[in-house]
């Protein structure tokens, strides 16, 4: 009688401890991203003349690496290297702070510079527009851009550089996915 009373307070103390035992924590997880996308669109500006006008923006290719917390997948930070094609070559990046809204839509805040041959470099603000939604592993999307390049060696005068632009692309997972 003692050996079964001995077992079930055993068995009774080893399920509590196993009940109150604390668990596993998970640290933290980067959820990268990827993109490639082609831009053009308008901009405005002193062309070296007298007159401010209107005109075919740079077209530009652009690749961007973004970075996300598993924890607040809201919350994007995201640099991006592009190259503009015509009507003269270049380099530049952008570094960008943005936030999801929903499954559809991301705004970002940040700074854009030509970086070769010549300097521009000021502000940008953009938004991304998923038309499938990113509940997959890709999506395609669309994002307005807006920047104005008041700072560099670029500038044909004392007047600040604006680009609207409007990019076209696919996003993709690099991480593994966490969830179930």
């Amino acid at each position: 009688m003692k050996t079964r009373h001995a077992r079930a307070a055993v068995a009774c103390t080893l399920a509590v401890a196993v009940a109150l035992a604390p668990r596993l924590a998970h640290a933290q997880q980067a959820l990268l991203g990827g993109s490639i996308g082609a831009a053009s669109g308008l901009e405005i500006g002193d062309g070296g003349g007298r007159t401010t006008t209107w005109r075919l923006a740079r077209t530009r290719v652009a690749a961007a690496v973004d970075w996300r917390n598993d924890e607040d997948r809201r919350t994007i930070f995201m640099g991006q290297v592009f190259a503009e094609l015509e009507p003269q070559t270049s380099l530049g990046i952008e570094l960008r702070y943005g936030r999801s809204f929903g499954e559809a839509f991301e705004g970002f805040i940040g700074a854009s510079a030509t970086v070769a041959p010549a300097t521009l470099f000021g502000p940008v603000v953009a938004g991304r527009y998923y038309p499938l939604g990113m509940k997959s592993e890709w999506a395609l999307f669309v994002e307005p851009s807006l920047s104005v390049l008041p700072f560099g060696t670029d500038l044909p005068s004392s007047k600040a550089i604006v680009w609207s632009l409007l990019t076209i692309g696919a996003r993709v997972d690099l991480s593994p996915s966490t969830e179930p």
